[in-house]
């Protein structure tokens, strides 16, 4: 099911500060190769607009419960008719302008302005650097070859080496870094090529279109901080595994010289980074090899993290054991209501107290004994939550309807119709082509209602049949 924005960055938002606790708490006790797996799980769960169910995951604890049919919740009970007469377009309010989507693509369309520009700058400086075909770096790069071909370059417009590009890889050096003595130079083109290896300038792109999509979460520029960091200290014990453990201080040493003339940092380029250094530095000499004890808390880590906070709680199923989402045969093109449990209930499971009946009832504002045209279900949380299409149809009147609110209705086979009022959100047009299960709507209290409810009707020839009749087992939601 495709998830708003602002849900999708919550929920990564709180990987993000999972990770980030981990972090914290493990800072030397664990390879930063998982990080940087941990990173890119929390990269697609900003960008992927997808809920990924899961019964491990921590949102199945926020679910609300199951109301029983019977109970009775106070409020929540809507107007009289769901089919008014039509009303005349003064009477419809207007809707209000989405400011808030304007803002967000405004902030968005700055930071990809802000990361393109940065990078065309980098590259027009790049281009005047000069390929490295003698010595013994060119020579070191001949004895480590990659599948893809890797450019040696140098330049004498940066201070410290970086590596950028994706299909085709640039190492670029600082021109004085040429001179700097053999055991050096191996230590710095090993870490570049690691970068490689990993795809980590591939990375580095992903990082920044969450950070321009999700520029409003501050947990996104603390994703896009930290990750950049693990892609380095990963590169680091890369190094220190190559060489062994004896060449933490000499390498540690190195660092720290090639650092002290840091340029800025280019935004889609990894190398040696200035930032955090103090870090680094501390990673490099606590460094350790991965013992059994360690290792099997890295795969449970690995595993379990992502299938706990990368994932949503599984949707709940409906009465006759259907979901709200389509699980059956998209190539089924059944009539409507061919059986008597073709028609999803328009909310989950949990919100299945129909707090007011089909036929006769109380008006809950007037008090007047008025004839009912449909029912009204609602439950404890059940305000902003999904409404779903009962049946697959054409929408033919979607937007306010006076008393009955925020309104929708949806023709069906065999001259059968569906309605949902009161809704908050309404995520249709007229003439959009619905599948049962869709989600329509969110649940409101807009019109003459008392609390959030939806009030969900069904027309067959325009004259009103009650919902539970075609939800025989409707005791058992």
């Amino acid at each position: 099911m495709l998830m708003p924005v602002w849900k999708q960055s919550f929920q990564a938002a709180l990987f993000v500060a999972v990770v980030w606790a981990l972090r914290t708490a493990l800072p030397h006790r664990l390879p930063r190769r998982i990080f940087t797996f941990l990173w890119d799980v929390a990269a697609l769960r900003f960008l992927l607009p997808f809920s990924l169910p899961s019964p491990l995951s921590i949102f199945a604890l926020w679910r609300p419960a199951a109301v029983p049919a019977a109970a009775s919740v106070p409020g929540g009970q809507g107007g009289l008719f769901l089919l008014p007469a039509p009303l005349p377009a003064a009477a419809v309010p207007a809707a209000a302008p989405p400011y808030a989507a304007y803002l967000w693509a405004l902030g968005a369309a700055a930071c990809c302005v802000f990361f393109l520009w940065g990078h065309l700058r980098c590259l027009r400086r790049y281009r005047t650097s000069l390929p490295v075909d003698s010595g013994f770096a060119a020579c070191w790069m001949r004895g480590h070859p990659l599948r893809r071909r890797v450019r040696l370059r140098r330049s004498d417009r940066i201070s410290s080496p970086l590596t950028y590009g994706v299909l085709r890889p640039v190492i670029l050096l600082p021109s004085q870094a040429l001179a700097l003595d053999d055991e050096t130079l191996s230590y710095v083109l090993t870490h570049e090529l690691c970068h490689i290896r990993c795809f980590d300038a591939a990375r580095r792109w992903l990082f920044a279109a969450v950070l321009c999509l999700h520029w409003f979460n501050p947990l996104a520029w603390v994703f896009y901080l930290l990750s950049g960091r693990d892609l380095e200290m990963a590169c680091d014990e890369a190094v220190i595994r190559a060489f062994g453990p004896a060449s933490r201080k000499p390498y540690a040493r190195a660092l720290l010289r090639l650092e002290q003339a840091r340029s800025r940092p280019a935004p889609f380029c990894v190398g040696f980074c200035k930032t955090a250094m103090e870090e680094r530095m501390v990673s490099i000499m606590n460094f350790k090899a991965l013992s059994v004890p360690a290792l099997i808390l890295t795969v449970f880590l690995t595993v379990g993290i992502p299938a706990v906070f990368a994932t949503t709680a599984p949707q709940a199923k409906l009465p006759g054991g259907t979901l709200p989402t389509s699980q059956t045969d998209p190539s089924d093109e059944t009539p409507a209501l061919a059986a008597q449990d073709a028609m999803l209930w328009p909310t989950g499971e949990q919100f299945a107290a129909v707090t007011a009946s089909f036929g006769s009832r109380i008006h809950p504002v007037t008090g007047e004994t008025v004839v009912h045209d449909h029912v009204c279900i609602s439950g404890g949380g059940i305000s902003g939550s999904d409404v779903y299409a009962a049946l697959s149809g054409t929408v033919t009147a979607a937007g306010w309807a006076g008393e009955a609110g925020y309104r929708i209705e949806i023709a069906h086979a065999d001259g059968l119709s569906t309605v949902y009022a009161h809704c908050s959100d309404i995520l249709v047009s007229t003439g959009d082509e619905v599948k049962r299960g869709d989600v329509i709507a969110k649940v409101g209290a807009t019109g003459n209602a008392t609390g959030p409810v939806l009030a969900f009707g069904v027309f067959r020839s325009g004259e009103p049949v009650d919902p539970l009749s075609f939800f025989p087992d409707f005791s058992a939601i």
